[in-house]
């Protein structure tokens, strides 16, 4: 079973994404201002990859964080670790553009 906080920052994900009408939006640094999310969860290998550009997507360059975690791995000190520096820059960037929804 999927651990309930890789949910979390699924949702986190989502909800930067979202417009002011409340629906989820694109995100390209030269259309749309803002952070862009993307979130990936591949089955075969229960791995969740969660990329953030900070100011929209762009062909011209990677990802600012970008994070990889493999779900069917006993947690340790790392993956919390790294757990929490993703949520907390998913926050960090939710605050930042004045949502609050699922804080």
């Amino acid at each position: 079973m999927v651990n309930d906080k890789y949910l979390y920052l699924i949702q986190l994900c989502m909800e930067l994404q979202r417009g002011e009408d409340g629906r989820i939006e694109e995100r390209m640094a030269d259309e749309k201002p803002g952070p862009t999310a993307f979130a990936w969860f591949s089955g075969h290998t229960t791995c969740l990859y969660i990329s953030i550009y900070f100011d929209g997507w762009t062909d011209e360059h990677g990802p600012d964080e970008d994070f990889r975690f493999n779900l069917s791995l006993k947690e340790n000190r790392e993956t919390e670790q790294k757990f929490r520096k993703c949520r907390d820059i998913l926050l960090s960037l939710l605050k930042k553009e004045g949502k609050h929804g699922i804080l």
